[in-house]
């Protein structure tokens, strides 16, 4: 308590000591503990830039891929600190606001704090469109978009407006395309933000509903379909949209895959159902039944109790495994959430970990044997999840008393 008696600057520098002393992995987990403090924490984390070491551990970095606020705020702080001489990604941020600023008549008279405020808006847009972020901009790693002749500053532009739900300038931007930028297509940044009018306008200028080069050309580093993206932000008009005529149609039906995925790993319940409902009667049992116990492993992972609990309602297999084999208790436990492991629990997931692939959609002559993964509550113990390991333990006590009763009725008779 006598922290707090402290004056306030003198307190932000002990936080700021603090979050260099240990790092990325232990100030992200402090933050959930110390509710109290879990602003200034993460405050420290991004002017001090200890995100930065998760370039060291692929691990590390895929922890922090689906936080796209923080990873957002990252971005901002250099966009706002780094001098002229600073990587590309910064550079293109940097001159696609000036432009923005300078094309919205609207926005002449703008204060600083709005000019941030469309700063922080574009580097949201980069932190959501791609998880290759980081990856690219901390291990300096190949990154197509920045080849890409169809990235000029005026459809950067185009999608930041998009983006903000900007209808005029998008309006006066539009050329009748949705131009590939180093923000994703217009189209894609009004659905991945919610704004139906922009999207319905560039959708009724020409715009595909759906992505053309998602199959033909592999990863493009752009992240998900415009579904996929309006999905994991939990938009749901923008999904019934897209789910009905004239948009619906099998290139939208194909990106449907990646939509679910999309909202069990970010928790989004509302915009999953919808999902499901349609995908249920749209395709064949063993389609379907692939589809939700895929998705439920990737919410398990993702810690997304929410998700997991509507997959568990639509029939996903608690037990079902991933080819290690991993099951999703396994996942859940490593991801430390306590409420989709107490989900799995009463779905009937088991607490042993499995030598075998456990998927009821392929044939058990496929459900081969694999080395022994860890055992769940080993899992929480080595990350100290405490909450996830007393779980575990009452359950595993749970059915150590039954069956000394059962043994015990067994020997009576």
């Amino acid at each position: 308590m006598q922290l707090l008696e402290l004056p306030l600057d003198i307190f932000r520098h002990i936080i700021l000591a603090m979050v260099r002393d240990q790092g990325l992995r232990k100030s992200m987990a402090t933050r959930f503990v110390c509710h109290t403090f879990a602003n200034e924490v993460l405050d420290a984390v991004i002017s001090t830039r200890v995100i930065e070491e998760v370039a060291d551990s692929d691990e590390d970095l895929k922890r922090i891929e689906p936080h796209f606020d923080i990873i957002a705020r990252y971005l901002h702080c250099r966009v706002r600190t780094d001098g002229p001489d600073t990587h590309s990604y910064i550079t293109t941020i940097r001159k696609t606001c000036a432009l923005y600023v300078e094309q919205a008549v609207s926005l002449v008279d703008l204060e600083p704090t709005e000019i941030e405020g469309i700063q922080f808006d574009a580097c949201l847009c980069l932190a959501t469109q791609t998880s290759e972020v980081l990856r690219v901009l901390l291990k300096d790693a190949f990154d197509d978009r920045i080849d890409l002749g169809e990235a000029t500053l005026e459809n950067n532009c185009l999608a930041i407006a998009s983006w903000i739900g900007d209808l005029s300038l998008v309006d006066s931007l539009h050329r009748g395309i949705d131009p590939l930028s180093f923000f994703g297509r217009p189209s894609w940044a009004a659905a991945a933000h919610g704004h139906l009018d922009v999207l319905q306008y560039l959708l009724g200028q020409g715009a595909l509903p759906y992505e053309p080069l998602f199959r033909s050309r592999g990863y493009l580093g752009l992240g998900q379909s415009a579904i996929a993206a309006a999905a994991s932000m939990g938009h749901g008009d923008v999904v019934r949209l897209y789910l009905q005529p004239p948009y619906l149609g099998p290139q939208v039906e194909d990106e449907l895959y990646g939509a679910i995925h999309s909202a069990s790993e970010t928790d989004q319940p509302e915009t999953l159902r919808i999902l499901l409902d349609h995908h249920k009667q749209t395709q064949t049992e063993h389609e379907y039944l692939s589809t939700i116990d895929c998705s439920l492993r990737l919410s398990c992972t993702r810690g997304a109790p929410k998700a997991t609990r509507v997959l568990l309602e639509y029939g996903a297999d608690p037990n079902d495994t991933d080819k290690q084999p991993r099951s999703c208790l396994q996942h859940a436990a490593k991801a430390g959430n306590t409420a989709t492991v107490k989900l799995l629990l009463d779905a009937g997931a088991y607490l042993d970990a499995s030598r075998y692939v456990n998927k009821r959609t392929i044939p058990k002559l496929y459900s081969y044997c694999r080395k022994l993964g860890p055992e769940p509550l080993a899992l929480a113990k080595k990350r100290n999840y405490l909450g996830v390991v007393q779980v575990l333990e009452e359950r595993q006590r749970e059915i150590d008393e039954e069956r000394a009763s059962f043994n015990a009725s067994a020997v009576a008779t």
